[in-house]
C-alpha cells in the first residue's frame, strides 16, 4: 500500500552533488596536496638514485653540451644572416636614392641610339687549304669590352658636370650585338637631352680613339657609324649621327632588351631597339622584396628558435620534475576525492533535498531550514538555484513556518483526537521541536515520539494520536530510511501531516 507513495526510482541530483563536492573542498585541497607531496618526492627520489650513475649522468651531460652548443651555432647563423640581409637591403634603399637610372620616369625619359657597322673584311681564299679564322665576333666582344671600362665613365662624368657617380651612369649604357651582321647597338637613357648627348658623344670619341688598340691585339678592321634616321637630331648636337628624342621622350611602351645588360655588355646574338627603363627599376623591386621575405623568414625562424631544455639530472632538472609530477598528483588527488565524494553520496543517498522526497513519497514539506548544516556560503548558493532563499532561514524562523503550514493543513483537515506526534532519528531534535509547537500551536497537544524504527518506545508513543509530522536532520538520514518511515506508519493507519527537514 505504502509503495504508491513513492511515485519514482531515486534521482541523482546534479546541483546537491555538487554542493557536496564544493563543500568539502577542504578534503579536495587536503587530498590533492598529499597526492602532490607523494608523487613529487617519488620523482626526486628516482631522480636522486640515477644520479649515482656516473656513466648515466657524464652521458647526459655531454648532450646538454652538444645541444647546447648546436643552438649557439644555429643562432649565431640566424644573427648573422640578419645582419647581412639588413645590411643588403639598407645599400639597395641608398642605390634607389641615388641612382639616375632608379629616378628615371619609365613614362616619360630620354633616349638615344647608336649604331656601328664593325667589319673584319674577311674571305676565303679557294687556294689555301688551311683558312685565317674570322675575328669579326673577337672584335665585337671588346669593343663591348671597352664599353664597360671604367675610365670611360669617368670621362662621362667629368664631362657632364653631374654630381653623381661614374658607375650610376654607367647604369644608362645598354649594349646589344648581333654577330651575323656585325652591328654594335648601344642605346643611352637618360633625364635631359644634354645628359644623352654628353653621354653618346664621350663613347664615339672613345670608341675611336680605341680603334687602333683594338686592331693592333686582335686584327685591323672598320669601325663605321652609322646615321639611325629613327629619332631627330638633338638640338645643339655638333654630331649629325647621334639622335637624343628630347620632342619625343622614350615611353615604357616601346622595343625592350631583356639581355642588354647595364655595365655595358650583352649577350651574344642581342640587338637593343629601346631602353627598358621599366624593366630595370621593376626587378630592383623584385630584389628588394625578395630580401624583405628573406629577412622575414630568418627573423621568424630566430624566434621559433628555442634553447634546448636541459635533460641532464641536475639539482634544477630534478625539482622541475618533482614540481611538474606534484602539479600533476595535485589534480590526480582532487579528481579522486572528488569521485569519492560522488560514490558515497550516490551510495549513501543522504536526504539533502525537501522537493525531491516530498515528491517521491507523496508528502507535504513543512519547512526547510538549510541544504547542509554550517555551510552557509553553499546553502545559500543552492537556495539562490533552487528559487528557495526561505532554506536560508534561522532556527525560530524554520519553526514558525512549519507550525504555521501545519495549523493550515489540520485546519483543513479537520479535528482529530489525540495528539500531534514527532517522529524521526534524532530525539534531542524531536524534543526541541515538541517544546517549540507547544509555544507556538497550544491548542494542539504535541508529543516527541522517537525513532520508529528501532526504538520500541517510539512505537508504544503512537497510539497516543493519529497525525504525525517526520522531523529529520538533512544529510544525517537517507531516503531509504525516509521512506521505511512512510511506509511503516501508512500500515498502521497512521496520516502524514508532513515533512520537517533541519
Amino acid at each position: 500500500m505504502g509503495n504508491q507513495y513513492e511515485r519514482e526510482d531515486a534521482e541523482i541530483d546534479f546541483k546537491q552533488v555538487l554542493a557536496e563536492i564544493l563543500a568539502s573542498f577542504r578534503k579536495l585541497l587536503l587530498t590533492g596536496l598529499l597526492f602532490a607531496l607523494l608523487l613529487g618526492l617519488i620523482s626526486l627520489g628516482l631522480g636522486f638514485l640515477k644520479t649515482r650513475d656516473k656513466e648515466l649522468t657524464a652521458e647526459l651531460n655531454q648532450q646538454n653540451v652538444e645541444r647546447l652548443n648546436a643552438y649557439k651555432v644555429e643562432k649565431s647563423s640566424y644573427q648573422k644572416q640578419i645582419r647581412q640581409l639588413q645590411n643588403m637591403i639598407t645599400q639597395k634603399e641608398k642605390y634607389r636614392k641615388e641612382s639616375l637610372l632608379m629616378k628615371l620616369d619609365a613614362s616619360s625619359f630620354y633616349e638615344g641610339d647608336i649604331s656601328f657597322y664593325i667589319t673584319t673584311n674577311y674571305k676565303i681564299d679557294p687556294n689555301l687549304s688551311m683558312q685565317d679564322p674570322d675575328r669579326t665576333q673577337s672584335v665585337l666582344a671588346a669593343y663591348v669590352n671597352l664599353l664597360g671600362h671604367e675610365d670611360l665613365y669617368q670621362e662621362i662624368y667629368e664631362k657632364s658636370g653631374r654630381d653623381v657617380r661614374p658607375n650610376y651612369l654607367k647604369e644608362l649604357v645598354s649594349v646589344g650585338v648581333d654577330p651575323g651582321s656585325g652591328l654594335l647597338n648601344i642605346m643611352i637613357a637618360g633625364d635631359t637631352p644634354e645628359l644623352v648627348n654628353t653621354i653618346g658623344e664621350t663613347i664615339i670619341d672613345y670608341l675611336e680613339k680605341n680603334k687602333e688598340e683594338v686592331a693592333s691585339q686582335i686584327c685591323p678592321h672598320d669601325l663605321t657609324l652609322l646615321q639611325n634616321p629613327g629619332f631627330p637630331v638633338t638640338e645643339g648636337s655638333n654630331n649629325e649621327h647621334l639622335a637624343a628624342n628630347n620632342a619625343s621622350p622614350g615611353a615604357n611602351g616601346s622595343s625592350s632588351n631583356p639581355s642588354a645588360a647595364s655595365d655595358g655588355s650583352s649577350a651574344e646574338g642581342s640587338s637593343v631597339t629601346s631602353f627598358d627603363v621599366a624593366g630595370k627599376q621593376k626587378s630592383y623591386f623584385e630584389q628588394v622584396n625578395g630580401l624583405q621575405i628573406s629577412l622575414s623568414d630568418v627573423q621568424k625562424a630566430l624566434l621559433k628558435l628555442q634553447r634546448p631544455k636541459d635533460s641532464g639530472l641536475t639539482p634544477r632538472h630534478l625539482a622541475k620534475n618533482a614540481v611538474k609530477f606534484g602539479i600533476l598528483g595535485m589534480i590526480l588527488g582532487i579528481f579522486l576525492a572528488a569521485a569519492a565524494i560522488l560514490c558515497r553520496f550516490v551510495a549513501e543517498d543522504p536526504l539533502v533535498d525537501e522537493d525531491g522526497s516530498a515528491k517521491r513519497f507523496g508528502l507535504n514539506v513543512l519547512g526547510g531550514r538549510k541544504h547542509f548544516s554550517g555551510r552557509e556560503l553553499f546553502s545559500k548558493l543552492m537556495s539562490q538555484l533552487s528559487g528557495d532563499n526561505g532554506r536560508s532561514r534561522g532556527e525560530e524562523a524554520f519553526y514558525r513556518i512549519s507550525a504555521e503550514n501545519a495549523r493550515a493543513i489540520l485546519h483543513v483537515k479537520g479535528e482529530s483526537s489525540g495528539k500531534l506526534l514527532f517522529v524521526g532519528h534524532e530525539d534531542e531534535l524531536l524534543r526541541e521541536a515538541e517544546r517549540r509547537f507547544k509555544e507556538l500551536f497550544p491548542e494542539e497537544g504535541c508529543l516527541a515520539a522517537g525513532n520508529i524504527l528501532s526504538d520500541p518506545d517510539a512505537i508504544s508513543a503512537l497510539s497516543e494520536g493519529e497525525r504525525v509530522i517526520l522531523l529529520e536532520r538533512r544529510g544525517a538520514v537517507s531516503n531509504r530510511g525516509l521512506q521505511r518511515e512512510t511506509e511503516k506508519l501508512r500500515a498502521l493507519g497512521k496520516e502524514i501531516v508532513g515533512l520537517m527537514l533541519y
